[in-house]
């Protein structure tokens, strides 16, 4: 069932080539019969109608495939999410997939509380807060909590990311635009936690930065809309037409929320907006701009996190008014992982070497860095990020790698040695870039290296359908999850246990 994308695109390539093939037939014995006749006569030329005839055949079969071939590639994707997985073929993890079989789709564990991911991407904030839960569990700290939180819904339009999110959850998110989705619908679900990670290009340093007049802003302005209480400086109420069925503010927030982003957000127009309406609201809030190499990662994948608790601050009452918006918005986001809780256990130490797989270079061509890029770099003089086995870190891997030269992100020489004096720490392992001759054989790292360096579960795995490069986009655009696991272990769980017991307490 699997198959049956593959072997059309297939089917498809080859008609294409046929057809291509036949108009450019046609067309060239309908001039050639121009020529001739031009050549003995006088009078204008005509071209041979019969050729004509069927170079038009050819070119509407030509079109036909083009078209089929565009739905091939949109049916694709969606197949795949329909149809069961074939034998033997990118198989989930075995564990993970006879426990969602267990338990159902959207079915929750006793006790557990649900949780929301917004632009779920392939799930990396799931898997941070499971992690992030697991450590509270391993060392203690939670021990005596009944508080625990599992992802009920996901949300993302991207079905390259609905595929992989399946596969090894086990479950697909909704392919909804969410500012299509009704406040009553998220009310209805009854989310104690919001996870998300709303689409950067409107904040990211390479971007046009348009901030909130970009387009693909609008679904976090819907959120906050829904998120905020009336107030004064309101404009307009939404449109219908942002929520149809009429009700524009949400009865039952959640009592927890978590954002991740680029840096750049932190200074925007929609941050100003996001914090003022969670201040409204009640909630408090702690900003974060956090590099994985805090948490002994070999990556500067620096990203923006807000985590916002519903009447718990860290530090005393929680902030309101028009002077703590004010307040809010001149602090500056911590750069600094929080201590929390000593009985945690410290982050681990990850080298290189243990990223790092020489053995993904065998016969996989594909990984082979192409040689116009080399010389197309070579010719504009630029570096690249060439790591190995003793490198201390490396650049950020974002949707363009593999695609972009000036986006590449790390790569590796093939079949390089490290030396010896490098393996030792000296300062030679600190020189990251460096020119790369087009005779080198360079290659890109494997998406399962990247889903290392990102601090994926351990089985993580992408299915077969996804190409290397839609691979290496959905990590570029997913998060960091132990960055993420430790910022949630010590700071939004530990709050969201304070606000259960102060519940608890108030109705006892």
């Amino acid at each position: 069932r699997g198959e049956v994308p593959c072997r059309l695109r297939a089917c498809v390539r080859v008609r294409a080539l046929a057809c291509v093939r036949g108009v450019a037939r046609q067309l060239a014995d309908a001039t050639a019969g121009t020529r001739r006749r031009s050549s003995m006569s006088t009078r204008r030329p005509e071209l041979r109608r019969p050729q004509l005839r069927r170079a038009a055949a050819w070119a509407a079969a030509a079109a036909v495939v083009a078209l089929t071939a565009s739905a091939a590639a949109l049916v694709a994707p969606t197949w795949a999410l329909v149809a069961p997985p074939r034998a033997g073929a990118g198989a989930a993890p075995a564990a993970r997939t006879a426990a969602a079989a267990a338990k159902g789709a959207s079915a929750l564990s006793p006790g557990a509380e649900p949780a929301l991911e917004l632009y779920s991407g392939i799930g990396g904030l799931r898997a941070a807060l499971e992690r992030a839960q697991r450590l509270r569990l391993d060392s203690g700290s939670s021990a005596t909590s009944k508080q625990h939180f599992e992802v009920k819904h996901a949300y993302d339009v991207n079905l390259q990311a609905a595929l992989a999110y399946k596969h090894y959850w086990g479950d697909a998110p909704q392919a909804r635009s969410i500012e299509h989705v009704d406040a009553r619908e998220f009310d209805k679900l009854g989310a104690s936690l919001w996870l998300m990670s709303p689409p950067c290009q409107p904040y990211t340093k390479g971007g046009l930065q348009r901030d909130a007049q970009d387009q693909r802003a609008a679904s976090l302005l819907y959120l906050i809309r829904l998120l905020d209480l009336p107030h004064e400086e309101e404009e307009a109420p939404m449109s219908e037409v942002a929520a149809p069925a009429g009700q524009y503010r949400l009865a039952r927030p959640p009592r927890g929320l978590f954002l991740e982003n680029v840096p750049g957000f932190e200074v925007s127009e929609c941050r100003a907006l996001l914090i003022a309406a969670l201040l409204r609201r009640g909630y408090s809030i702690e900003e974060f701009l956090l590099s994985p190499e805090a948490v002994g990662y070999p990556n500067t994948r620096t990203r923006y996190y807000l985590v916002a608790t519903l009447g718990v601050a860290p530090d005393g009452a929680p902030e309101r008014g028009a002077d703590a918006v004010a307040a809010a918005l001149a602090r500056e986001p911590t750069i600094v992982l929080p201590g929390g809780d000593a009985s945690l256990s410290p982050p681990p130490r990850v080298s290189m070497a243990e990223i790092l797989d020489r053995t993904s270079w065998d016969g996989d061509i594909a990984l082979r860095v192409p040689r116009r890029h080399l010389e197309l770099a070579a010719a504009r003089g630029l570096w690249w990020n060439v790591i190995d086995e003793a490198s201390s870190t490396s650049l950020t891997v974002t949707k363009g790698y593999g695609k972009h030269i000036d986006k590449a992100g790390p790569i590796m020489i093939a079949g390089a040695v490290v030396d010896a004096d490098r393996r030792d720490g000296t300062p030679q392992a600190q020189e990251r870039f460096r020119l790369v001759a087009p005779e080198e054989c360079a290659r890109f790292l494997a998406p399962a290296e990247i889903a290392r360096l990102h601090g994926m579960p351990a089985d993580w795995s992408f299915p077969k359908e996804l190409s290397y490069r839609q691979c290496w986009a959905l990590l570029g655009n997913s998060v960091h999850v132990e960055t993420i696991a430790r910022l949630m272990a010590v700071t939004l769980l530990p709050r969201l246990e304070t606000l259960a017991e102060t519940v608890e307490a108030s109705e006892a």
